[in-house]
C-alpha cells in the first residue's frame, strides 16, 4: 500500500493514500468508505447514490431546494453526499421541463454573459445549499474533453 506523509509549515503532519476506487490521495482524517473501504469523498458518495437510486440523475422536487424554478436534476458526478437522501427519485433521462445540473450542462452558457450569469448563480445556490459540491460546480461548466 502506498502512504505519502506530509508535514508543514506548523510541523502538523498528516498521511494520505489512494483512494481505493480512482486513485488520489486521501488524508485518514477525510476519507470515507463502509465495510473496510478507503475512498475519497467523491467516490464515496458516487456509491451511496448508486446503491439509493439506480439512474444517473437524483430529481429534488420543488421546495426541497433554493431554487425558484420547480424540480431540478443533479447528476451523481456532482451531488453533495450529504443531500443524496433528500432526492425524492432518479431518472435516466430527466423530462425537459425539468432544470439539469450535470457535467457539462451548462457549458454552452459561457458564449453568453447573461446567461452564465444566471447559471452560475443558480449553481452556486446549489453549492451554498449542499446539493452540489464545489468540484462538481466547476464540472458543470466545463465543456467536452475538458475544455
Amino acid at each position: 500500500m502506498k502512504l505519502q506523509i506530509n508535514i508543514d509549515d506548523a510541523m502538523s503532519v498528516s498521511v494520505s493514500r489512494p483512494c481505493d476506487a480512482c486513485g488520489v490521495m486521501v488524508p485518514t482524517d477525510e476519507y470515507c468508505g463502509d465495510e473496510g473501504q478507503y475512498l475519497c469523498p467523491d467516490c464515496y458518495s458516487r456509491q451511496r447514490a448508486d446503491r439509493k437510486y439506480i439512474h444517473d440523475w437524483l430529481i429534488f422536487t420543488d421546495g426541497s431546494h433554493a431554487l425558484d424554478c420547480g424540480p431540478i436534476a443533479i447528476h451523481k458526478d456532482v451531488v453533495d453526499p450529504n443531500c443524496i437522501d433528500a432526492a425524492d427519485c432518479s431518472s435516466p433521462d430527466p423530462d425537459d421541463h425539468i432544470s439539469r445540473f450535470g457535467p457539462g450542462t451548462s457549458a454552452h452558457t459561457l458564449n453568453s454573459f447573461a446567461d452564465m450569469h444566471l447559471d452560475m448563480n443558480d449553481v452556486w445556490l446549489l453549492v451554498d445549499d449542499g446539493f452540489i459540491t464545489w468540484d462538481g460546480a466547476t464540472q458543470i461548466f466545463k465543456t467536452q474533453g475538458g475544455e
